[in-house]
């Protein structure tokens, strides 16, 4: 019968006791390292997991109401009354769907038109726009493009308070098509920052206005008799109008 040395048994002991410790210090998927697929980052954005979005903007849009009318008289449409070209303070507000990289959407429009010509009696007046929207958008990490075409109604508001001149104010709507780029910098998952513009065609027509609804004593000196005697019949005008705005961004 063979009896082992102590201190060898004492140092095999130790040695299984050590072994046992590391394997059970291991990482559970230590083993499995080459099949374990790393963890994302936390703060790592990706815009298209996004389903919906919110937006909106400030800035500067511009009309012309006679950018594609073939007339003798530019002002034929407005008699001068309203200035045919005119800009100021824009503003922008939109909601909608997104899937990948399409999205659907609503968006209002709105550029507050200023004229300084101070042989027009107009004042301050807007242009009103709800329009449809289809985007493609392409996500380059943070940084996103976006393509949208639109399409809707116009209106100009405020005419009758513009109008010093007239008892009654012209009333001019119509439709628009549109077509905008822009790009985004998603500050988070959630939250964004962006430029947008866009420029479009306006469809529009005027109603007639008689003569007897214009406070003509107001007038003479701005608007001659022939002048006013085109706001008698229907008018229609193809123009034209841009808009630039800048603005955050919700996605959820």
């Amino acid at each position: 019968m063979t009896f082992r040395n102590p201190i060898h048994s004492m140092l095999g002991v130790l040695a299984v006791l050590t072994t046992g410790g590391a394997v059970a210090a291991a990482p559970p998927d230590a083993a499995e390292d080459g099949d374990h697929e790393p963890s994302r980052p936390r703060d790592e954005v990706r815009p298209m997991n996004t389903h919906g979005y919110l937006n909106g903007g400030i800035g500067y849009g511009a009309v012309d109401l006679t950018t594609f009318v073939a007339e003798k008289r530019a002002n034929g449409f407005t008699a001068e009354l309203l200035p045919t070209a005119a800009g100021g303070p824009a503003a922008d507000l939109g909601v909608g769907l997104r899937v990948s990289t399409l999205t659907l959407g609503v968006r209002g429009r709105v550029i507050a038109l200023q004229d300084s010509e101070a042989e027009r009696t107009v004042g301050g007046h807007q242009l009103w726009n709800l329009d449809a929207e289809l985007g493609l958008r392409v996500p380059f990490g943070r940084i996103e493009g976006h393509l949208m075409i639109a399409g809707g109604y116009s209106k100009f508001g405020g005419l009758n308070d513009a109008l010093r001149g007239a008892k009654r104010g012209v009333d001019i709507d119509g439709a628009n098509a549109r077509l905008g780029l822009g790009v985004d910098y998603f500050v988070s998952q959630a939250l964004s920052l962006g430029v947008r513009g866009a420029a479009g065609v306006l469809f529009l027509s005027r109603s007639a206005v008689p003569l007897r609804e214009l406070a003509y004593m107001e007038e003479v000196g701005t608007i001659s008799e022939a002048e006013a005697r085109v706001l008698e019949g229907d008018g229609t005008t193809v123009g034209t109008s841009y808009q630039i705005v800048a603005g955050p961004g919700v996605h959820f």
